[in-house]
């Protein structure tokens, strides 16, 4: 029914980008995400003609929000870099797209030190949302869940199973997971809409076992959330998370004689969150974000020998967040007027005992022997910040901006004062309808924030630019990349980025990246990417990536992907040694979408063939060992999963 009145709307004006946008959501949760493609980009190019029922400002955001419904249907095709695009480019013509905002945060879900973008896109899209029945997912607002991408109950949102219409009624979403290693878990949260006043409530659990001693990981998040729309101009928002991770050690090393710790992690956090969105006007809009955290950190290391030793530490943190931010949205050009400030109190102690065990024939005993470090510190730490988004002339976005940041760390092994003015420079370039061009240089200080969330834009020109690196780091980025659109059907580009940390991390970072993606058929897509990086440290570690993917599509519900990426990685290390492994793995899986928008069910096995390996992981860039993101695994991991809503 809804198909025969869509094509009613094309025939009887073949102008109006409307029908074309509905009929594109239609067809996505048909699981017919081409032809979902090819009708979003007809709207696109319809927008504007619209222009004599519409402001030029509303044109605009109609513009972003088909930019967000089309990286979307690129995330489904597996079109990664396309939909970030899109999600970067909506952004650019509408900051307060809330819709281009929580899509990006899906998207950095999967991308190795991208989670500080990944939370902080997420709460930029809660703060700017109109109250809705859409779910809090409790995974979502915690970076570094999902471990090895994609094991997780569900890799993106639940929000593309909402209603295209919403009405006052409670919600029920659930998902669940189980595979191989004894991994096991799920997500289940209410939701509801009442009037002016929306709700959720959820949870997520999540266990394994690992693929080898001392791997395995538990997550048991809670989430509460509630928003009211005070007026029309005036939403709040309040927010409470709890979090209790056990884990033993993640990492990944190249080095095929590395010895896994024994060390055990245990971490416990409460988080409270408060939310203020002002919109007096359709142009200007004001957020304002306040953050408490209470975070309780235990380590433990048994070390048997004749002599075992037992070493056990505590790292506790109390912090804030408060930040608030302007923004001035006009028809060629938009203001971001910003600046927050952190604080963390931190007590560390750090406790080993020595046990001598029985004394030897004719000697007295001796008693363990136990010594304590401590240390209690201070991480301050300030910011501003202005971006000016300036379309001028019609083919060339400018983001001219500047930020101030402050970083005091009293830790005696960690201590640093760091002050620095930062530019951020940025430019798109519609050098053809088929061509973009963007570029990006911007600095940085890695901030510690006490949930890693902040409201400061996380791109300049589609470049991310809060990477997961060592607290205290000074980072300075430059980045170059095409996206082209070669036909209907064929897409392709590159990506250039360098990155210089100093003072921290003393660390030079060189990332190339090409892609091309093709979907020749209706049913049918194709997917091939060339990755290179290239980190210099103490050692000089390459790693080139090549995945290749083609996926199925078809109109009842079923779908299907398989995949094989090549991966070949060398270090050198600082006394002469060469450390290097290659290796192919292979991916499939099976899917189909119910009907109804009830939801998805899943069979997914990465690394099919078993394929054992050496892989040095990103763990050594980053402070925080809660939240690395593994790309590849050396073992099999088969899950199953299922998505429902009610």
């Amino acid at each position: 029914m809804d198909a025969t009145q869509f094509d009613i709307a094309k025939t009887l004006d073949p102008r109006d980008p409307t029908p074309w946008l509905y009929d594109a959501i239609r067809k996505q949760t048909e699981n017919r995400p081409i032809e979902a493609l090819d009708d979003l980009q007809l709207s696109i190019e319809r927008n504007d003609n619209r222009a004599v029922y519409r402001s030029r400002l509303l044109l605009d955001k109609d513009r972003a929000s088909r930019g967000a419904s089309l990286a979307r249907i690129y995330e489904d095709l597996d079109f990664e870099q396309k939909a970030l695009v899109e999600s970067t480019k909506s952004l650019s013509i509408d900051p307060t797209n809330h819709s281009a905002h929580r899509f990006l945060s899906d998207a950095y879900t999967r991308i190795p030190q991208h989670q500080i973008a990944q939370v902080s896109e997420l709460l930029q899209s809660q703060l700017l949302q109109p109250i809705n029945i859409n779910p809090v997912q409790p995974r979502m607002a915690i970076k570094g869940l999902n471990a090895l991408t994609g094991t997780g109950p569900g890799t993106a949102g639940f929000n593309e199973y909402g209603p295209l219409f919403e009405r006052n009624r409670p919600r029920l979403t659930a998902s669940g997971v189980i595979g191989n290693n004894d991994t096991h878990g799920g997500e289940a949260i209410v939701s509801g809409l009442a009037g002016r006043f929306s709700y959720s409530l959820g949870e997520y659990y999540y266990k394994s076992d690992g693929f080898r001693d001392n791997n395995d990981v538990k997550h048991d998040v809670f989430n509460a959330f509630t928003q009211a729309a005070l007026t029309d101009t005036v939403n709040l928002q309040l927010e409470y998370r709890h979090r209790d991770t056990e884990q033993g050690d993640q990492r990944l090393f190249l080095d095929p004689e590395f010895t896994p710790s024994p060390e055990r992690q245990h971490l416990e956090q409460d988080i409270g969150r408060f939310g203020l969105h002002l919109s007096p006007s359709p142009r200007n809009d004001l957020i304002a974000s306040f953050i408490y955290s209470d975070r309780r950190e235990r380590g433990s290391l048994e070390l048997d020998g004749i002599f075992p030793i037992q070493s056990d530490t505590t790292d506790d943190r109390d912090g804030i967040e408060a930040e608030a931010q302007y923004i001035f949205n006009e028809k060629r050009y938009s203001v971001l007027i910003g600046g927050g400030l952190y604080r963390t109190d931190g007590d560390w102690q750090q406790t080993t005992t020595a046990d001598f065990g029985e004394p030897l024939p004719g000697l007295p005993p001796m008693e363990p022997l136990a010594t304590t470090e401590k240390d209690v510190f201070e991480v301050n730490g300030e910011n501003a910040y202005v971006y000016t988004t300036i379309t001028y002339p019609d083919f060339l976005v400018w983001t001219l901006g500047v930020g101030y940041e402050t970083y005091e760390n009293t830790r005696n092994d960690l201590g640093s004062d760091l002050e620095r003015v930062n530019p951020k420079l940025g430019l798109r370039w519609q050098v053809a309808e088929w061509l973009q061009i963007r570029t990006a240089y911007y600095r940085n200080i890695k901030r510690l924030l006490a949930v890693d969330q902040t409201i400061e834009p996380t791109q300049v020109a589609g470049f991310n630019q809060f990477f997961d690196d060592i607290n205290g780091s000074l980072t300075e980025l430059l980045g170059v990349a095409a996206d082209a659109s070669l036909t209907d059907s064929l897409f392709g580009g590159f990506e250039l980025r360098w990155r210089d940390l100093t003072q921290a991390d003393e660390r030079n970072e060189e990332v190339y990246r090409c892609y091309l993606y093709w979907t020749p058929l209706s049913r049918w897509s194709l997917n091939a990417e060339y990755r290179y990086e290239r980190d210099l440290l103490d050692f000089d570690l390459k790693t080139t990536a090549v995945p290749l993917a083609i996926h199925y599509f078809r109109p009842s519900g079923f779908f299907g992907r398989a995949g094989a990426t090549f991966v070949w990685q060398k270090e050198e290390t600082s006394d002469d040694m060469t450390l290097r492994d290659d290796f192919t793995l292979i991916d499939a899986a099976v899917g189909y979408r119910l009907p109804k928008r009830w939801g998805l069910v899943t069979l997914a096995a990465n690394n099919l063939l078993d394929e054992d390996f050496s892989y040095q992981d990103a763990s050594f860039k980053t402070s925080d060992l809660y939240g690395v993101v593994r790309p590849f695994v050396p073992a099999r991991t088969v899950m199953a999963s299922v998505e429902l809503t009610f």
